[in-house]
């Protein structure tokens, strides 16, 4: 069973649930189970999925946005991540970076 195609233990919080006594219950459902509004899955779905590095040094792709770590919880850290590695437009990142001096 996965979550988003990752095995449940590559996921902190899956990983903290039992330690905090709560009990990890997932089920699987078929995708032709579900009843899907507006778009079809397979016309909006990657075609592959790259997880985003979760290590503040290897955080950002542009070499001209440093992270400094100041020990951010793991949901900042990946919110992050996310934004920097696809959710953003890369022209928005160099045209926002060229304007920048350090």
């Amino acid at each position: 069973m996965c979550i988003a195609r990752y095995s449940p233990c590559h996921y902190l919080w899956c990983q903290l649930l039992p330690l905090k006594g709560v009990k990890l219950q997932l089920i699987e459902i078929e995708l032709d189970e579900i009843t899907v509004l507006g778009e079809e899955i397979d016309m909006v779905k990657p075609d592959s999925y790259k997880y985003p590095p979760m290590d503040i040094e290897d955080l950002s792709p542009y070499e001209s946005i440093r992270i400094v770590n100041g020990n951010p919880c793991t949901n900042c850290i990946a919110s992050l991540a996310s934004y920097l590695h696809g959710y953003i437009d890369t022209g928005v990142i160099e045209s926002a970076t060229q304007r920048v001096d350090m």
